[in-house]
């Protein structure tokens, strides 16, 4: 978001870099996804190179989205909705 910018210091040190740990994609810098199998911050377009959203950050934010988030081509949310699928 807003505050996860480099004059905010990633968000006081809260958003995690290219291949630092991860929770939920909302810990990684922009244009970075957790990626679900090694929770690790990755590129999101290496990740889930099918997946055309607006809002990459809801990928595997520990939220389950409905459609488009919610597809084989988002790995169903990122994992986020892998219960209920």
């Amino acid at each position: 978001g807003e505050y996860d910018v480099e004059e905010c210091g990633w968000d006081g040190g809260d958003c995690s870099s290219l291949g630092e740990p991860c929770t939920y994609s909302y810990g990684c810098r922009s244009q970075l996804v957790c990626d679900p199998q090694t929770s690790t911050c990755d590129i999101f377009v290496e990740i889930f190179p099918d997946c055309v959203v607006e809002e990459h950050d809801y990928i595997n934010d520990g939220i389950c989205d409905t459609m488009p988030y919610n597809s084989e081509e988002c790995g169903w949310d990122g994992g986020d909705c892998k219960k209920i699928n």
